[in-house]
């Protein structure tokens, strides 16, 4: 995971990359599958690990969830 240090700026981070994900989310105003959501936002990530690095942190942080058809949505 990618999180800023002396090495790595702000904008090379997993951090800088939630704004992107969550302002998608609530512009969708209902679920996304993880795929569809990449689809649409794989021009802001460097790669698909740093992608899901995002989402796995989101997730961490009680900022998004599945349901149970695999779907993401803000909590």
């Amino acid at each position: 995971m990618l999180l800023p240090n002396k090495t790595v700026s702000y904008k090379e981070s997993v951090i800088s990359r939630f704004p992107v994900v969550l302002k998608f989310m609530s512009e969708k105003q209902n679920s996304i599958s993880v795929t569809q959501m990449y689809q649409n936002l794989k021009d802001e990530f460097s790669s698909i690990c740093m992608f899901v690095q995002t989402l796995d942190c989101l997730y961490a942080l009680g900022k998004i969830n599945l349901n149970s058809e695999g779907e993401l949505f803000l909590c």
